[in-house]
């Protein structure tokens, strides 16, 4: 059975804030059990009065408990934990905004991590008046052995785990087991803060560890003010509630001296004073199950990576019963000279050959090689997104495990993502891989379009303009902060197929686009099967839903008539109509920045394909062969010529001189 998450979101006076998160939440969130406890903190605005409409009322995912006087925040969160019904307790605020498959990945990565401990998302910041992401990432806290005002981390930041002293209550998911075992938010903090940092203390003390998952992002309103006001008294209050309940009273001795003569000084520690017979009880608590000291959080191994440098490149190598490719392709990388700095991730996806455990299993213990190994297949797309998870470098290339690359590969696509920016995905040129000798044959100087059943099409690069409508997946670069906008690959996608149409589409939306980077010739393995099954079921569903979820719906429906020849149609279309609510949620948190036909009125006027050139034929074009399935007329370089008087499959559109995309850093 599917664990049950609980979401729980304390509200006061947020405005327009919780009918935009609620919306959000309801059109992005993939992960089939959950509910949200709406805790209204006794609201003297309009902001609820949205919950008695229908739309809202009649979805029992949603659970509306309003108080009827103002407790704060960290008691409502603490009322949501024991109301909750969930296994899993997710804290979130009332603002935000949240990608697609978020909450599927943060799970995954609790479940990943045995259920122990907190994990939670990145979170990027919101423009309050259009809700769009700004893309400032926040990864989690970090904090003083004096425990003074805390940091925000960046990714270069972290250990290969993620790990990170603490988390936003906005942020922490954990079960409810391991929620009772640490006794529960505090609710002895006053004002706003503070709270959820000594819970995460609490949860070291107590033996486990913060992680932020790197492809769960959610968007944050970050206010100039609270709700609930708060004082330098109850700053003071705070501090030495946090000294004392994690380092007991020589703590409170040893850092009491550094707030001394501060603002609220006087007031603040006389609070403390009345609040220390309560928090007694919970330090008592502490002490019972503790296991280690707060002192060690700062002595962690990769804690001492704050100062090592990230890696220009991330290289994610998916394998299934691959078999010597594995190896050769690992060799090519590692022998090509390059300026580039870069790590390996290899994604061992369930192999049942061999293939990773004698060469790889050595190779993962040196520096540059990491391996992650998944018990049973999983696909290309999870996996692809749990070595995306674990990356630190600044741009991801994802590679089959049957590749070769050249000297200097890397150093030119660096050169051309800073040419192209960060809203860019490369694709290099690609050229057949010669089995015996591993060596790559001389490009084609062809890319791939989609024909009108959104299959593959090779066509000479004079046919097209600056931008690509799809890539050959074999290889592709982007930013990491691109990737983890669009929300990665969609696992929701069987076996193979249409997973780079989707993913090129998405990044399309946000305002980015896609290049051929012809500077960049690399080797791959075009084989005639697969080491794994699929189904023509599979494929066309793939297409299917690919297409509801990017093309305006006149498109669709005539892509669904085209499809609908297929074989496996009946029971793809089935599987689809069993997946539209969850489509609809999809498509709904999409980021998007351009409007939803873009893409269509860009690379093609509809989804007509072109016509046999011979006069008088009304033949489709077969991909596969590259001729009329009618007559046999042979095609030019797989696209029909324009000057045969057909219209091309894809109209290119020129590179815009300003990129119309940017990412903001937190530095």
């Amino acid at each position: 059975m599917i664990p049950r998450i609980s979401i729980i979101m304390p509200a006061r006076n947020e405005g327009v804030n919780l009918q935009r998160t609620l919306d959000s939440l309801l059109h992005s969130t993939s992960y089939p059990n959950w509910e949200v406890l709406i805790l209204d903190d006794a609201s003297d605005d309009a902001s609820t009065d949205f919950l008695s409409s229908e739309a809202y009322g009649d979805d029992d995912r949603l659970r509306f408990l309003p108080s009827s006087a103002q407790l704060g925040h960290v008691a409502q969160r603490r009322r949501g934990a024991e109301l909750a019904s969930g296994d899993v307790l997710q804290f979130l605020d009332a603002h935000h905004r949240f990608t697609p498959y978020w909450l599927t990945n943060l799970y995954d990565a609790l479940e990943r991590r045995g259920r122990r401990g907190i994990v939670g998302p990145v979170l990027t910041g919101l423009d309050s008046a259009t809700w769009d992401m700004r893309w400032s990432l926040n990864w989690g806290w970090s904090i003083s052995p004096e425990l003074e005002p805390s940091t925000q981390n960046r990714r270069e930041d972290l250990g290969p785990d993620c790990s990170v002293h603490w988390l936003g209550g906005c942020q922490m998911m954990l079960t409810r087991e391991f929620n009772d075992r640490l006794g529960g938010l505090c609710d002895l903090f006053r004002g706003h803060g503070t709270d959820d940092t000594e819970l995460c203390l609490r949860a070291w003390l107590l033996g486990e560890h913060c992680h932020v998952e790197p492809t769960a992002v959610i968007g944050h309103l970050y206010k100039d003010h609270f709700v609930n006001p708060v004082t330098w008294t109850d700053l003071t209050a705070n501090y030495l509630l946090l000294a004392y309940l994690t380092g007991g009273q020589s703590s409170v001795d040893r850092l009491a001296p550094r707030r001394a003569g501060g603002h609220g000084y006087p007031g603040g520690l006389e609070l403390f004073e009345r609040m220390r017979e309560q928090a007694a009880e919970l330090r008592q608590h502490i002490c019972r199950h503790q296991r280690r000291e707060l002192s060690g959080l700062w002595a962690r191994p990769e804690r001492v990576a704050v100062s090592r440098s990230r890696p220009d490149f991330s290289l994610v190598v998916v394998a299934h019963d691959e078999g010597d490719h594995v190896r050769r392709t690992v060799e090519s990388i590692r022998s090509a000279r390059d300026s580039a700095s870069y790590e390996i991730v290899l994604v061992d996806d369930g192999s049942t050959d061999g293939s990773f455990d004698s060469f790889l299993e050595a190779e993962s213990r040196s520096t540059g090689i990491r391996l992650v190994r998944l018990p049973e297949r999983t696909g290309c797309n999870v996996a692809r997104q749990r070595g995306a998870a674990v990356a630190e470098g600044e741009h991801l290339v994802f590679l089959d495990a049957h590749m070769a690359v050249p000297d200097g590969w890397l150093t030119r696509l660096q050169s051309a993502a800073e040419r192209y920016g960060p809203g860019a995905l490369l694709s290099p040129d690609i050229a057949a891989l010669d089995p015996t000798h591993w060596t790559t044959r001389p490009s084609t100087r062809k890319v791939i379009a989609l024909d009108e059943r959104m299959e593959f099409r090779w066509g000479g690069l004079e046919h097209f303009g600056g931008l690509l409508s799809t890539v050959v997946g074999c290889c592709i670069c982007m930013p990491a902060d691109l990737y983890r906008l669009i929300g990665g690959f969609d696992t929701g996608l069987r076996a193979w197929g249409s997973e780079f149409v989707d993913l090129v589409a998405k990044v399309y939306a946000t305002g980015g686009f896609v290049v051929h980077v012809p500077e960049v010739l690399v080797g791959h393995l075009f084989r005639s099967s697969f080491p794994y099954s699929m189904t023509c079921a599979d494929v066309t569903y793939n297409k299917l839903r690919t297409g509801s979820l990017h093309l305006p719906a006149a498109s669709f429906e005539r892509l669904r008539e085209i499809l609908s020849r297929e074989p496996g149609f009946a029971e793809a279309d089935a599987r689809l109509c069993d997946d539209s609510a969850a489509l609809e949620r999809l498509r709904s948190s999409l980021v998007s920045r351009r409007p939803n036909d873009w893409w269509v009125r860009t690379f093609r006027s509809d989804l007509r394909a072109p016509r046999c050139p011979r006069p008088g034929c009304e033949g489709q074009p077969r991909w596969a062969a590259q001729y009329c399935g009618t007559c046999g007329t042979e095609l030019i370089d797989g696209v029909l010529d324009r000057e045969r008087g057909a219209e091309l499959l894809v109209v290119g559109s020129q590179i815009p001189h300003q990129p119309p995309f940017s990412i903001q850093r937190s530095r």
